[in-house]
């Protein structure tokens, strides 16, 4: 309130995936009437999965009163606007747009081959989404083609293993082969952001893991690193469904890519 009565902005814009972000900018829309887009991030509904009756009831009213007094809505996914629409029963306000990526402003670092293939996941794991299942896959490769368990390397950046990942690497016994990097910072030494380092971590990979996960809202969403995994033009090893807007989006992108349908 403070900041728009000293400021006097001709637009509100909310974006983000926290109801809350979206709730201030409700508010703010009936004090002062001005213009509002919001762009919602993850769909604040879930129609499917175990339901807490207030979170739910809450975000189903927000979800409305966003439709209602929102000047535009703006979703990632069809999926996500479609679902939205039907529940609220208003359409005429809301639209999809495709998020992309800017390039982060750092010189493109080329590709060199090394003695070893480099497969790179960036960004969270969880329990929805986790590297179980490619771990599983590269160790019945490794049954196959013994000599290659020497030549690969799994580099995970951005975030520590999760339990089901940790539990998978252990049963397999690839501890070896599986190297945590943590999330990088911004370095003094270079002046280099994290999403810089990142960015050239990625071209440094042989190929890109991409995991969608498992959690019912997989065909309402996009995760927002493939958007930057397709800027670097490297090969991308995914893991969707059929039945996502991912998969579409990924049969004929810019790189080359090797998708696995679960």
């Amino acid at each position: 309130l403070f900041v728009v009565r000293k400021e006097r902005p001709v637009l509100l814009f909310t974006t983000a995936g926290p109801s809350s972000t979206h709730l201030a900018g409700l508010i703010l829309k009936k004090r002062f009437n001005l213009p509002w887009i919001a762009e919602i991030h993850d769909p604040l509904v879930s129609n499917s999965g175990k339901k807490r009756y207030q979170r739910y009831s809450f975000h189903k009213w927000l979800e409305k009163k966003i439709f209602q007094d929102a000047d535009a809505v703006i979703y990632f996914t069809e999926k996500a606007c479609k679902n939205a629409v039907l529940r609220t029963g208003i359409k005429n306000n809301s639209y999809v747009l495709r998020p992309g990526a800017n390039p982060p402003g750092v010189s493109l670092i080329d590709y060199k081959r090394t003695d070893k293939i480099h497969f790179g996941h960036f960004g969270s794991l969880d329990t929805d989404r986790n590297l179980a299942q490619f771990l599983m896959v590269l160790t019945r490769l490794f049954l196959k083609e013994p000599c290659l368990r020497e030549k690969v390397v799994v580099d995970v950046f951005g975030t520590d293993l999760d339990e089901t990942t940790k539990e998978t690497v252990k049963i397999l016994s690839i501890e070896d082969i599986v190297c945590e990097h943590g999330r990088l910072e911004f370095d003094p030494g270079t002046g280099k952001s994290g999403r810089q380092q990142v960015f050239e971590k990625m071209h440094l990979c042989d190929v890109l893991i991409l995991v969608h996960g498992s959690s019912d809202i997989n065909d309402e969403y996009i995760p927002s690193k493939v958007y930057e995994y397709f800027l670097t033009k490297r090969p991308i090893a995914c893991i969707t469904s059929h039945n996502t807007e991912l998969f579409s989006i990924i049969e004929n992108p810019m790189p080359k890519i090797i998708s696995i349908s679960t």
